[in-house]
Formats: C-alpha cells, sequence, structure tokens
C-alpha cells in the first residue's frame, strides 16, 4: 500500500526492504490498507530509524541474542566470533537503540536479552507481526497490555536461572570446544546447531498429539560425520516418578517413528546433571528402567529394534558437569546406560576420521 504520508530522502533504500516487511505484517491476505489510522506510524518510524542506524556486526549480535537469551558478553564473543573490543560496541550500540536489555545474573553479571522493540525488528525485517515471528520460534512471550507488541515472558528463563544457566554453559563448552580442534589440532570440528526454544517435537503415538521438549538440541560435525543429539540439563531436582514419566516421553517419540522419516539413526540423549556420581547412577537407572518397560515382542531391554533401515536404539550418555569441567566433554566421561561403561559422546572424539583432517594448501598461499 501506498505511504500515509511523504517519507524524508534520508530513508531511501536503505529502509525500504523494512518498510515493506511492516505493511505486509499489518495486511492481511487479500485486503488493501487504505486507511492510515490502521498504521502505527511512531512505531514505523522508530524501525525505520533503527533500521538506518544498526551495523552489519549488531545485527549479527542482535540475531545471536535471539536465539540464545540471557548470553553473557563474554559468550556473545563466543557465539559470534568478534573480538570483545567490538562486541562491546555493539551491545552498547543496541543496548542504546533499546533492541536489547540486560538482566542482573546473582552472581553480578550482566545477561543480555530481547527487548519488545527487539522483536518487533527482527519481525519486520522478515516481513511478519511480532506475534506471528515470536511464536514461530517457540519463544516465550506475552503480549504487552494495550499493545500488539509483544516482550519475553523472562521469569521462563530466570525462575529456573541454574536450569537456564547449565544448557547455555553445556552449549558454549561444545562451541569452545569445536573452536580448539580447528585452532589447536587443525581438525574440522563445527557445532553448526544449537536449538532451545525451536528444539521441542510434535509426533503422533498411538491416535494422540504428543510433544517432546528437550531443552535443547543440536548437530555436531567432525570431518563428514554428523552427530545429531538432544540435551537435558539436570539439577537434581527430578524426583523417581517425574523422571521416569520424563523419560518414557523419550521413548514414546522413538516408537512413534516420527523422528525416521528419511532419517538413518534416532538422535544421541546428552544428560548434563550439575549433581555428582550419585546422581549420574541415579539417572540412569530410571532411563534403564523406562527402557525396559517399553520392550515388546520378548526383546531385550535397551536394544531397540530395526525398521526400513533405521537403527531405532536410544542412547542416553550422562556426565555429571564437574567432570565435563574437569576433562572436556570430548573426553570419556559420558556414562552410556546401556552397557554401564564411560565411552566419548561422539565416536569422532576417539576415533579421528580422514575427512576431519585439515589439508594446508601451500599453492594458495603463494
Amino acid at each position: 500500500p501506498p505511504l500515509p504520508a511523504p517519507v524524508d530522502s534520508a530513508v531511501g533504500r536503505a529502509a525500504h526492504r523494512l518498510l515493506d516487511g511492516v505493511f505486509l505484517a499489518q495486511a492481511k491476505p487479500g485486503v488493501q490498507l487504505s486507511r492510515p489510522r490502521q498504521w502505527n506510524i511512531p512505531r514505523i518510524a522508530g524501525l525505520v530509524k533503527t533500521q538506518l542506524a544498526i551495523s552489519v556486526p549488531g545485527r549479527r549480535v542482535l540475531e545471536r541474542i535471539a536465539a540464545w537469551p540471557l548470553l553473557s558478553r563474554r559468550e556473545v564473543v563466543a557465539v559470534t566470533g568478534m573480538k570483545e573490543t567490538q562486541v562491546r560496541g555493539e551491545l552498547t550500540c543496541l543496548l542504546n537503540l533499546g533492541l536489547i536489555a540486560s538482566f542482573i545474573a546473582p552472581d553480578g553479571r550482566n545477561l543480555y536479552h530481547l527487548t519488545s522493540l527487539g522483536i518487533s525488528y527482527l519481525a519486520a525485517t522478515r516481513g511478519t507481526t511480532a506475534s506471528w515471528y515470536a511464536t514461530g520460534r517457540q519463544w516465550p512471550v506475552e503480549r504487552i497490555a494495550g499493545s500488539r507488541e509483544v516482550e519475553l515472558r523472562l521469569k521462563s528463563l530466570t525462575v529456573p536461572y541454574e536450569h537456564t544457566r547449565l544448557t547455555r554453559w553445556l552449549f558454549i563448552t561444545f562451541l569452545e570446544t569445536a573452536q580448539y580442534f580447528r585452532r589447536e589440532r587443525m581438525l574440522s570440528h563445527h557445532l553448526v546447531v544449537w536449538e532451545e526454544s525451536e528444539a521441542r517435537r510434535h509426533f503422533l503415538y498411538r491416535g494422540q498429539q504428543r510433544v517432546l521438549v528437550p531443552d535443547a538440541a543440536g548437530v555436531y560435525l567432525i570431518g563428514d560425520q554428523v552427530y545429531e543429539f538432544l540435551v537435558e540439563s539436570d539439577m537434581g531436582t527430578r524426583h523417581k516418578k517425574s523422571l521416569l514419566q520424563k523419560f518414557a516421553v523419550f521413548r514414546d517419540y522413538r516408537d512413534s517413528m516420527a523422528y525416521h522419516r528419511g532419517r538413518v539413526r534416532f538422535p544421541l540423549m546428552l544428560i548434563a546433571t550439575s549433581k555428582g556420581k550419585n546422581r549420574v547412577q541415579e539417572l540412569a537407572a530410571a532411563i534403564v528402567k523406562v527402557d525396559a518397560a517399553g520392550t515388546q515382542d520378548g526383546e531385550p531391554a535397551g536394544t531397540g529394534n530395526k525398521a526400513d533401515g533405521n537403527e531405532l536404539h536410544m542412547t542416553f550418555l550422562i556426565a555429571s558437569q564437574a567432570d565435563i569441567e574437569t576433562h572436556g566433554p570430548h573426553r570419556p566421561v559420558w556414562l552410556d546406560t546401556a552397557t554401564g561403561q564411560r565411552r566419548h559422546c561422539f565416536a569422532g572424539f576417539k576415533d579421528v576420521p580422514d575427512s576431519a583432517r585439515m589439508k594446508l594448501d601451500l599453492r594458495a598461499i603463494r
């Protein structure tokens, strides 16, 4: 639709794409907006101003904070690959623009998250409304009273603060492990996916719609080897009955066959607990009990079964935060619940594939 009023020429081409997104987001399919009162002109002006002010590195920082709320400055450096001085400047700019805000953690650190304006800006750049965009990314949001805008429901992240931080710590640990292997060992390691709010899986099981809600889902590459995994962060607060119910959902997800369309094997289940060895054993016992209860047709517990060439075996690997912190996630600190033995979480950590060895091309240097 045409603009309701002339726009200053300084906006120019830099804001046209964002304006298109804003108008598309406010229009219903097949309906021409013609009444200016339907447009929130001050809001649009603010978004255009933001589009002109934000830099490309600033946009990268904003996208990372959107994907993983409550990142510290050091963690922003890790996920963007930018220098700390540059990150510090971009965070200051985003704070001044009102796109992000900081949450003061119990340990005194500033942890960053999107504001309502930040959500609206990202939604506008994609041609949709803030509420639709946040819903599509499965963010915990709530509508602002008397407004069409939404904001993050921070309590869902800050009330279980230690749980949120354990998941975030594991993410950064795997990310920095991949960086270490590339930089120090000249091996091709990449953490290419780490989802949190988007990690939930909807599936149909025995005629009922079900949902699996892991704390995170990821993909780690070692050369041409692909390792898909789901993550559970355990604070030691779940009692036995709750653990059995939680792990039964994983079993039902496997048995539903929802995951196996076009895939080779079921993802690894990585469980990190903030407690010690006793908790690791308690979690392992609960998983074995659930797997045994779900065994059918006289098949031995824990072996899973095969269908259509897909490996349906569920592999649960459990490690304490202390062991991961001391030795690293690439060491054999993970307890395999099926065998009772410690092992590497990804086979490529132990047996390095030739495809992971990075070759130096001297001709390119010349």
